[in-house]
């Protein structure tokens, strides 16, 4: 919808008289397939997504799926896993930013993947860990542009993934290399396999938010908790917070309700508008989100990780 919407903006430049003025700087958003990463002689980069040139300076929060990027990773020109492109070439960006009054764009933020693809099926092998999912080898991604987050039940809660059994439904989200291999990013496996740890949890499982320049920002956020704790509470307390560096605020809090059919767990959504400020950095979406259960005897439990900012 973005990119239908940036194509339509884009035609109507072309149809409106040459006097008409627009606002600067005019939001923009670029998605598409990756043909060029280089380092300017200032020290910014420019990115060229579908033939766009996107700036990428100081300002410019970049991230995989799974991990924030510096320059230096995103120039890496190191295969990723199983891939025979270099680096992030050919792979898909998304960049949010601003264009200035001769057209050129400077990203607010950039989200970059190899590919976005998803297998939902179920698990045809386990041998000690080593998977298979419809009969397609699986394996964790280990590099840290984008590392893999390893097994987890559907609450996003980590399990003993050698106790899975065959036969078990499954969602994997990553990319397919060129190996015929699957490097998983996420994988969420429908199982009563048993968790890791019994100790009080708290996971992500959506962070998303949308950068509204100018206004506040919509940030929503899906998650799960442990009740093996809880006794016999049907409902826990989660506080959302954003984290910019040393400074961390709170932004909203939401309910976690006990699931009626896998009922040691149980699910929280959060949904908030940031207020709008002048602040260089909470003018922003939020990068990073941390939740922490507040409920009593569950120890302030927390989990922390960055946000799909689109």
């Amino acid at each position: 919808m973005k990119r239908i919407l940036f194509l339509i903006f884009s035609s109507l430049l072309l149809v409106l008289p040459a006097q008409a003025q627009f606002p600067v700087p005019i939001l923009t958003v670029v998605e598409g397939p990756v043909k060029g990463i280089t380092r300017n002689a200032d020290g910014t980069l420019l990115l060229t997504v579908m033939g766009v040139p996107v700036i990428l300076n100081a300002s410019t929060r970049i991230h995989s799926p799974s991990a924030f990027l510096t320059f230096n990773q995103l120039l890496n020109n190191t295969r990723l896993p199983g891939r025979t492109p270099r680096g992030f070439m050919n792979g898909t960006a998304i960049a949010t930013g601003t264009q200035d009054a001769k057209g050129v764009m400077t990203a607010v933020n950039l989200s970059i993947t190899p590919a976005e693809n998803v297998v939902v099926g179920m698990i045809t092998k386990n041998s000690g860990g080593s998977l298979e999912m419809n009969q397609m080898p699986v394996k964790f991604c280990t590099d840290a542009r984008i590392p893999g987050r390893g097994a987890m039940n559907a609450f996003a809660i980590p399990i003993d993934l050698p106790s899975v059994v065959v036969g078990t439904t499954a969602t994997l989200e990553g990319y397919y290399d060129d190996a015929s291999t699957f490097q998983s990013i996420n994988l969420y496996i429908d199982t009563f396999a048993p968790p890791l740890s019994k100790a009080p949890q708290v996971s992500f499982m959506v962070l998303r938010a949308t950068e509204q320049i100018g206004k506040g920002d919509t940030v929503e956020a899906l998650g799960g908790v442990t009740f093996f704790h809880a006794g016999g509470a049907n409902t826990q307390t989660i506080n959302l917070y954003r984290v910019d560096g040393k400074a961390v605020s709170l932004i909203g809090s939401g309910i976690a309700t006990r699931d009626n059919a896998f009922t040691d767990y149980g699910l929280f959504r959060i949904k908030v508008t940031t207020a709008v400020t002048s602040d260089s950095v909470q003018s922003k979406a939020p990068s990073i989100l941390r939740a922490v259960n507040i409920s009593p005897g569950a120890g302030m439990a927390s989990t922390e990780d960055l946000v799909d900012i689109r």
